[in-house]
Formats: C-alpha cells, structure tokens, sequence
C-alpha cells in the first residue's frame, strides 16, 4: 500500500471516528432545544388561539409581548450552552487534526516537531471569521421573530386551528436548532482543518490534497485528488466533511 492510500484511510478512520462524536453532539443540543420548547409551548398555543387580532393588536399585546421576552430569553441561553458544547468539540477535532497529521507523517518515518495543542487553542469557542459562537448562535433569533409573527398572523388570516398554527410556530423556532447544527459542523471540521494545516507547515511540507468523503456533494467530488499550496485554504461550503491530505 503507498504512502498516500494508507494516509486516506488513516484520515478516512478519523473523519469515521468524529462522525460519531458528531451524532452524540447533536442528541445533546436536540436535549437542550427541547427544554425551549417545553418552556414556550404553552405561550405559542395562547398566541394562536387568538383567531380576531390585527396585525397591530397583535403587536400591542402583553401577551404577545411576553413571548417575545420568553422567546429571547430561551435561545440566548441555548446559544449560550450550545456555544460551550460546540466549542468543547472544537478542542476534540483540534486534537484530531493534529494527530491525524502527526500519523500520516509519521508513515514515512521522517522528522518532524509535533505541535502542541496548547498552540491553536485560541481558535476554540470562534468562527472561521473570529466571531464568537454565541454570537453567530444567536444572531438568527431577529429573523425567528419575524417568521413566527409572520406564521402567526398567516394562520389567523387563513383561519387554520390553534393546533396548526402553534405547530407551524413550533416549526419556525426549531430552526434554530438546524442552524446550530450546521454551525457546530462547519466550524469544527474548520478547526480539525486549521490544525492539521499548521502541522503540515511545522514539518516542511508545501502542499495538501483534498480528500472527498464517498457521499461528497458534485462539487466536492469534483475536487477530490487535487493538490493546493498550505497558504489556500479549503475553499468549501457549510456542512462540509472533506479533509486535507499532506503531499511528499
């Protein structure tokens, strides 16, 4: 087996091994989304039952105003523990870049400094862009507002049941919980790939390889096997799952 087909199958094991980590992450943050709900399940109902408000009224009302207090309430503080969570797994993928890098050099029995982990621990708890993840956690809820107010009104109008309508307004505020999702994803596998790229510059190297998972999107594929200068960096998309190869 040559040197760059047992490197794929040690990242590959790796990616295989942080997808699972991955898929516990996510049933927490659902368990953690789901408390939201329970606390605004009972306000969401009230609002829809209410089949005579204008738009205005509805603006005007304790009630509608309470929720919005609740509502916000509820996901600054999910933003809050879902940026501790996600960030406690950026430190996991960190560690998984470097080892994994620090393996595949290791194939092929050269010297190299092993970077700590101690080094790229000022990525952890930011975005690629530096932003903080509470931040980026939280910066959907004015847009969640507008979707339930505009659900809200649109059952109303259309005179659909409270049921409908509060499942609807269920619907648009787990959307926050899709984005968490995505987010805690893409800024890990960025962090996983930071780390392994520093590692490559620490031992010498000049290039990296894409590595494309088998259930890659067209483009992805398209770029599996092309080889990139360690300044470029992966140009991908949210949720992505491909990983860097080093090049000899």
């Amino acid at each position: 087996m040559s040197y760059q087909e047992e490197a794929r199958k040690l990242l590959l094991e790796f990616l295989d091994n942080l997808d699972k980590a991955e898929k516990q992450e996510f049933l927490l943050l659902s368990s953690k989304w789901t408390v939201i709900e329970k606390s605004l399940e009972e306000k969401i109902l009230a609002l829809a039952s209410k089949d005579t408000l204008t738009p205005n009224q509805l603006y005007q009302s304790d009630l509608y105003k309470e929720f919005l207090v609740e509502a916000k309430k509820q996901v600054t503080q999910f933003a809050k523990e879902a940026g501790e969570i996600v960030a406690e797994n950026q430190l996991r993928f960190a560690q998984a870049g470097l080892a994994v890098t620090q393996s595949e050099l290791s194939l092929l029995k050269i010297k190299f400094n092993s970077l700590p982990i101690q080094v790229i621990k000022n990525f952890i708890g930011k975005s690629k862009e530096g932003t903080p993840l509470f931040e980026l956690l939280k910066a959907s809820y004015p847009e969640t507002v507008t979707q339930l107010t505009d659900t809200l009104l649109r059952g109303i109008a259309l005179g659909y049941n409270p049921e409908k309508t509060a499942r609807l307004m269920a619907e648009d505020m787990s959307g926050n919980l899709t984005r968490a999702f995505r987010i805690a994803r893409t800024e890990q596998m960025n962090v996983f790939r930071q780390t392994s790229t520093m590692q490559m510059q620490e031992a010498g190297l000049k290039e990296w390889e894409w590595l494309a998972e088998e259930d890659a999107c067209e483009d992805c594929a398209s770029q599996n096997g092309k080889r990139f200068p360690l300044d470029v960096d992966m140009d991908t998309h949210p949720n992505c799952r491909c990983g860097t190869l080093p090049v000899i």
